[in-house]
């Protein structure tokens, strides 16, 4: 009586004979499996970096993202609220630059001085924005 262990091996020997006389076949089995692992492999790395790991801030539980949509509200609102340590706030800016090649939009962020000393973000150059910049 043959066992489990035998059986597979005797398969996995049928499967290889298989294989080695439709080589096109193999190859281009290996090919496309290559390339699918390896795409999986790429969106998986970019959705890892972009969605899944957490942002480089400090204290990341205490930040909080409040969002107006199209109202007017004054940050000061907010800025004396209990329990409210510091309030910043970025406006995306939007505006055509003219050069030698024809107009381009520029794409920016207008912030208040608060918001860089709030997310910790170090200087790479020069020093960072303060009020008297304003």
């Amino acid at each position: 009586m043959r066992t489990l262990l035998e059986d597979i091996a005797r398969d996995i020997r049928h499967g290889g004979r298989l294989l080695g006389r439709t080589r096109g076949f193999t190859l281009t089995a290996v090919f496309v499996l290559a390339v699918c692992i390896g795409a999986n492999s790429a969106v998986f790395s970019t959705v890892n970096a972009l969605l899944l790991r957490p942002l480089p801030f400090p204290h990341l539980e205490q930040l909080v993202d409040i969002s107006f949509g199209e109202r007017d509200r004054p940050l000061q609102d907010f800025e004396h609220a209990p329990g409210i340590e510091l309030v910043g706030a970025q406006l995306p800016w939007n505006f055509p630059v003219t050069g030698t090649d024809g107009i381009r939009n520029l794409y920016s962020l207008r912030v208040t001085a608060d918001l860089i000393p709030l997310l910790k973000i170090p200087a790479a150059v020069g020093r960072s924005l303060t009020h008297d910049d304003f």
